[in-house]
C-alpha cells in the first residue's frame, strides 16, 4: 500500500511538473490572461479659494444677505428679494454649516460649454444640501442653485 502511495505522489509531481504554467487543472485549458482594470485619474480638486467662496456664499444665503455685487448682472437682477427669502429660510432649516465638501464637476446647458460648474455637498447639523455655482472669467458668481438630490 506504501508503494502504491509513492508512485501516486510521483505520478502526480511529473504530471503537474510537466504541464505548462498556464494549463488549468479542469482540462488543461489555459487560463484566460486577466485584464488590469481600468484606472482613472482623479479629478483636480478645486483650490481652496473656491472652497472658500463656497463656504462665504452658503452662509450668506442661510443669513438671507447675499452681496449682488458678487454676481454677474443677469443672475442678481434675476434674484428676487422673495426667492432670496425662500431659499434662505430653507437652508436656515439645517443648522449650521459643518463642512463643505467637493463632489465633482457639473455640466449646466445654460452656461456656456467652457463654464466650469463645481458641486459641493453642505453638510449642516440637520441634514445637507447640494450647491452648484459656476465663476466667470473674473470669479463673479455666473450660476449658484442648491439642491436635495443631484438626479435631475
Amino acid at each position: 500500500m506504501r508503494r502504491a502511495t509513492l508512485i501516486l505522489w510521483t505520478v502526480i509531481a511529473i504530471a503537474s511538473a510537466a504541464a505548462p504554467a498556464q494549463a488549468s487543472l479542469f482540462g488543461g485549458k489555459p487560463r484566460p490572461t486577466p485584464t488590469p482594470s481600468p484606472t482613472y485619474a482623479p479629478l483636480p480638486q478645486p483650490s481652496p479659494a473656491i472652497a472658500a467662496i463656497a463656504r462665504r456664499e452658503f452662509l450668506a444665503w442661510q443669513l438671507g444677505s447675499i452681496d449682488r455685487s458678487r454676481y454677474v448682472p443677469q443672475m442678481a437682477d434675476a434674484l428676487s428679494a422673495e426667492q432670496v427669502q425662500k431659499v434662505s429660510s430653507e437652508l436656515a432649516r439645517l443648522g449650521a454649516l459643518k463642512d463643505a465638501v467637493f463632489v465633482n464637476y457639473a455640466k449646466v446647458d445654460a452656461l456656456p460649454p467652457t463654464a466650469v460648474t463645481y458641486v459641493y455637498h453642505m453638510l449642516c447639523e440637520n441634514g445637507a444640501v447640494y450647491m452648484l455655482f459656476s465663476l466667470d472669467g473674473h470669479g463673479i458668481i455666473q450660476f449658484i442653485q442648491y439642491r436635495d438630490t443631484l438626479s435631475s
